[in-house]
């Protein structure tokens, strides 16, 4: 019996401190899931209210979007009519543009017509007199470098060098019966003035009468005078 109430004893403290636990842990579990309720809550609340921004945010950027959607179309329109506009004023201007290039054209054409008729009616040039065209001064010749120039004498005849010397028999005798005769020199281009200077002659072997030049040579000839050249070689 002893035993048995001992035992009886001991399971009812248990049961008790079962019972007591299972309180506590009861209590405990509703205390986080009160807390835990809260916290969703609180969640909830916030996502809600975060849900209802965004909802504002976006309703907002929809008007905005419509909003610039009809100033787009706006524009669009805006500059349609411009660039209508602007066709009609370039079309207008290439109009305006071509018939003052017509204008122009006829005007300068009618100009070159009548400068053609005044010119075609214009008087013949006066011719001017020869005292005018002599006092002009004339362009100076000139001279090939390579062709051979020869001094002249006051009579009218021209110096012959050795090598223009014909090898005919009067000049064989001529030079026989001058035999004291100095060798000639080469002949030195004469100081003559631009204006009456001339081209050499083309065929310098012939021989040709100049005429008498007034100034006096700068060269003496060393020929002996014309009578006696012309008794040599004749006329």
């Amino acid at each position: 019996m002893e035993c048995a109430g001992r035992a009886l004893a001991f399971w009812a403290y248990q049961s008790t401190q079962e019972i007591f636990y299972q309180e506590y842990r009861a209590k405990t579990l509703t205390e986080k899931y009160a807390n835990l309720n809260t916290q969703m809550d609180k969640i909830v609340h916030n996502a809600n209210t975060e849900i209802l921004s965004l909802q504002n945010k976006l309703s907002d950027m929809q008007s905005s979007q419509e909003d610039l959607q009809k100033k787009n179309q706006e524009l669009n329109d805006m500059y349609r009519d411009k660039n209508n506009k602007l066709a009609q004023m370039t079309n207008l201007y290439n109009l305006l543009k071509a018939r003052a290039m017509k204008s122009r054209m006829q005007t300068a054409a009618s100009d070159t017509v009548s400068q053609a008729l005044s010119s075609f009616n214009a008087p013949p040039p006066v011719s001017m007199p020869l005292s005018y065209t002599s006092a002009l001064p004339s362009a100076p010749v000139t001279r090939h470098p390579k062709t051979p120039t020869f001094p002249v004498n006051p009579d009218g005849v021209e110096q012959l060098h050795r090598y223009q010397r014909s090898g005919t028999g009067s000049s064989k005798r001529a030079r026989t019966k001058t035999p004291r005769e100095a060798p000639m020199q080469p002949p030195a281009r004469p100081n003559w003035d631009g204006r009456n200077s001339k081209g050499p002659d083309p065929a310098p072997q012939h021989r040709t009468r100049l005429p008498r030049i007034s100034r006096t040579p700068t060269v003496s000839s060393e020929l002996p005078p014309g009578d006696a050249i012309t008794q040599r070689f004749g006329r």
